[in-house]
């Protein structure tokens, strides 16, 4: 037996002619992948391209393809130094980029692709950060944008932004790009919810935005909500998406704040017009929430896919209907992978898309034999 460490670790079985008989892979240890919208069978993870085949069998679908990060060519790309991220994929204008969150943390980081390598070009640090890193930052909120394409962090390449109330958790990236927060406070009355317009890509190919062309609204005071955990904003449909605790269904347990999700999930209509209450739906019904608090979501298509750890050894996502806040049901470790798993242990663990032919694929960080679980959901007609 032969085993190697590096970028994930791998167990061998060779036989006395050196042949390899089987190799076992642990690769993804506290990272969320997440499948290229634009190309479905391409998945990333924070240090990997994966290429999948969706009809072959449970388990067998799968392989390494190319490993995504330079640290010769570009020594402060974040992954460095913490290679613990969730991921996501963006197309502008048919440009992929990747974007990535550490497993706890606030800030985001945009990478732009030289072939398979991955490019860091921009980052939003919502709070600020306390750190040296990255070079040369300036106090405070702030934005990086690379302006000459070198992948690394000059002064004159830096932005100051409006500030992330809190730790920024409540903080998000719609499919434009532009940068969606809650400022001031998270509760109604004194917070906002503020939004900073994408500019589009430069002429190297990194996002940047205009903070100076911030626009606020207040947090709705008048549906039971106390305090904002997460927030997402569907361009396309101008519907804003609050994962809150109200009056009725208040925080009890021990959550991480805004890193969860709330206890209710609550749909608002012609944000930026009017905006009126759609609906208001509990995430999960109470004698569960207290139990298991949900972590992390993902907003694809017509649905809503909530995570979290039910018991010590299952992780598992919930469906919730946008249309109307019915949730649906619960995707769940299945016996290809013995029907049990560890933690679901990110703020935003959990990705998805939805595929062309009206399907979705959603991915689930699991801090257990460093994998990512995923699944192949139809909705029923």
């Amino acid at each position: 037996l032969a085993s190697g460490r590096g970028l994930g670790g791998q167990l061998r079985k060779f036989d006395r002619q050196h042949k390899l008989l089987w190799t076992l892979s642990g690769l993804e240890f506290v990272t969320c992948a997440a499948a290229d919208p634009g190309q479905e069978s391409d998945v990333f993870s924070s240090l990997r391209r994966f290429k999948m085949d969706y009809a072959a069998e449970p388990g067998a679908g799968w392989r390494e393809a190319a490993v995504t990060l330079d640290p010769r060519r570009y020594p402060l790309d974040p992954r460095v130094r913490d290679g613990n991220l969730a991921m996501r994929v963006a197309r502008v204008g048919g440009q992929r980029l990747l974007l990535g969150r550490y497993q706890m943390g606030s800030p985001f980081w945009f990478w732009r692709f030289e072939g398979e390598i991955a490019v860091p070009c921009a980052a939003w640090f919502p709070s600020g950060t306390n750190d040296n890193y990255p070079p040369g930052h300036p106090k405070g909120a702030f934005i990086w944008s690379d302006a000459n394409g070198d992948g690394a962090m000059q002064p004159e390449e830096y932005q100051s932004a409006p500030a992330g109330w809190f730790t920024g958790n409540a903080a998000s990236v719609d499919d434009r790009l532009d940068l969606w927060l809650t400022t001031v406070d998270w509760r109604p009355g004194k917070g906002q919810i503020t939004r900073i317009p994408s500019k589009g890509l430069n002429a190297v190919g990194a996002p940047t935005w205009d903070p100076a062309a911030a626009s606020s609204r207040p947090i709705p005071a008048d549906t039971g909500i106390q305090q904002v955990s997460k927030l997402w904003y569907d361009a396309a449909g101008d519907r804003l998406y609050l994962g809150v605790y109200t009056a009725a269904q208040p925080k009890k347990a021990n959550g991480w704040e805004q890193q969860d999700c709330g206890t209710v999930l609550q749909r608002f209509d012609d944000w930026s017009k009017a905006p009126k209450l759609a609906w208001s739906s509990g995430i999960l019904p109470l004698t569960i929430f207290n139990k298991s608090i949900p972590r992390a979501w993902a907003f694809a298509g017509d649905y809503c896919f909530i995570g979290y750890t039910r018991v010590a050894e299952q992780a598992v996502v919930d469906v919730i209907r946008l249309t109307d806040g019915a949730r649906l049901g619960s995707l769940m470790p299945t016996a290809e992978v013995g029907s049990v798993t560890g933690w679901l242990d990110m703020n935003d663990g959990v990705s998805a898309i939805r595929r062309a032919d009206g399907g979705y694929l959603v991915f689930l960080e699991e801090d257990w034999m460093a994998k990512n679980l995923f699944w192949q959901w139809r909705p029923q007609p």
